[in-house]
């Protein structure tokens, strides 16, 4: 009898937390819900959405249901409708960490703090459990003046979820906003290591070496972070994009699809939007680059005017056709440094550096052009100089030397790489460059002692096998 009676608190136990599966009362048709205050100003995919989880909604107010309806407002930025579904949600039985933890974002938004940090209290005791939740919590704690409430919640975020990036970082932050920056280091080293691309977390930690005197480090950091804005992962937040609807919410879906290395499979999609999309020129430039990314130069070229008729200094625009002009001159068989393409690249990527001085990628292609019409020096300058205003940590600096390589200028490349080599010693990819390119500049001992060192590190490395082998 004891055993029947848990199995059915188990079945009712489960039948509680599915929320769909139980029976429940339609609203009367007259029950006014959450919804923005004007409705104009939307696209119909959107009103859909909206309607289609209000008529759920009313049909059967469910947890879930209420729930849906809050994070569809929520990724519209419809905040108070949001935080009325969510409140809605919760009142009908919702007891999960996501409706919690979004309704204390959306709350925070508004404005409302105190408020804000209940939900965010109850998010951090409800499952399935979130890290994000928990060291979120703690900044806020933080923000409110409460500081051993915040370290106490941060350090209980670490200990659950040691490996946790979103925890490190926002522990990391806290030590270095206290004034304790020798504590932030082991946590920020490590935010480098758990994802070691991302900008943000190398500018708090070269900040905080900075503060402790490791200053040769601290710059190659900062360098290495420059830029950077601050970027706090939440997954719970990142999953609304999923619920955009739209125009140019399914363009930017397409364009993750094309950046992502699948340019074919973006297009068909992308050219169904072009009649609701044909009067903007960002639209257009999209398409072209997708366009170029399937080697189809003619087509990329056409949508490239299309942007440039709609905004004759559309700067994406010009930066896209200068890149599409220097591939052109890359596809012709002699690649002739008088070519008109080198010519028209090169105006246009100064065109694009007119309207838009610090943007690194226009300066890196006109470097690029520069080259191409062996004007090496001038092209190794822009290398510089779009390194100076690079924040997305796309080793310009090395591509100035690089031109050296490229043109077989092996004695100015190995003085370059060398002094890049002492500046990023951990550096193993550079130091296999500066052994190569010793190799081709013909000083074989320090070449051998280089490329040794690279081949034991990576044996398979056949370039550096022949070079040995070669070596007298």
């Amino acid at each position: 009898m004891r055993t029947c009676r848990t199995t059915l608190g188990a079945a009712c136990l489960l039948l509680w937390a599915c929320g769909d599966a139980e029976t429940t009362t339609p609203l009367p048709p007259d029950a006014k819900l959450p919804g923005p205050a004007e409705r104009s100003g939307f696209e119909p995919e959107i009103l859909t959405a909206f309607d289609t989880a209000t008529a759920s909604v009313r049909s059967s107010p469910t947890p879930a249901n209420w729930a849906l309806l809050g994070r569809i407002y929520h990724a519209h930025e419809q905040l108070l409708p949001a935080i009325d579904s969510y409140r809605e949600a919760i009142k009908a039985g919702d007891a999960t960490n996501r409706t919690a933890h979004l309704m204390a974002l959306a709350l925070d938004e508004i404005g409302n703090r105190a408020e804000a940090l209940s939900a965010m209290q109850r998010a951090d005791t409800l499952r399935p459990t979130n890290p994000t939740s928990t060291w979120r919590l703690g900044q806020w704690l933080a923000e409110e003046g409460d500081q051993p409430g915040a370290e106490a919640t941060l350090l209980r975020a670490l200990a659950a979820t040691p490996d946790d990036f979103g925890c490190q970082l926002a522990y990391g932050k806290f030590l270095l906003d206290s004034g304790r920056p020798q504590e932030a280091l082991q946590p920020l080293a490590r935010t480098t290591m758990i994802a070691p691309n991302v900008p943000y977390p190398r500018f708090l930690l070269g900040t905080a070496m900075q503060q402790v005197g490791m200053e040769q480090e601290a710059e190659k950091q900062l360098k290495l972070g420059r830029g950077s804005v601050p970027s706090w992962p939440d997954r719970h937040k990142t999953d609304l994009d999923d619920l955009v609807r739209g125009p140019k919410a399914e363009l930017s879906r397409l364009v993750k699809v094309s950046d992502g290395g699948n340019p074919a499979q973006a297009l068909p999609a992308m050219l169904q939007l072009r009649e609701r999309m044909k009067s903007d020129p960002n639209y257009h430039v999209q398409l072209a680059k997708v366009h170029r990314r399937l080697n189809q130069m003619t087509k990329a070229e056409e949508a490239l005017a299309v942007a440039l008729e709609l905004q004759a200094e559309h700067p994406d625009a010009i930066y896209q056709l200068a890149g599409l002009k220097h591939q052109r001159w890359l596809a012709t068989p002699d690649r002739d440094p008088g070519n008109p393409f080198l010519g028209e690249a090169l105006a246009l990527a100064e065109r694009s550096i007119a309207i838009r001085p610090n943007d690194a990628n226009s300066h890196a292609v006109r470097a690029q052009v520069l080259a191409s019409m062996r004007r090496l020096d001038e092209s190794s300058a822009a290398w510089m100089l779009a390194d100076s205003l690079d924040n997305g940590r796309q080793k310009f600096e090395f591509m100035a030397t690089k031109v050296y390589i490229d043109a077989g200028e092996w004695d100015v490349a190995v003085q370059r790489l060398e002094a890049l080599q002492q500046k990023y010693p951990n550096d193993l990819l550079l130091q296999r460059e500066f052994g190569l390119t010793l190799f081709k500049a013909g000083q074989l001992d320090y070449a051998r002692a280089v490329l040794q060192s690279i081949s034991n590190r990576f044996p398979e490395d056949r370039e550096v096998q022949a070079a040995l082998k070669e070596l007298p």
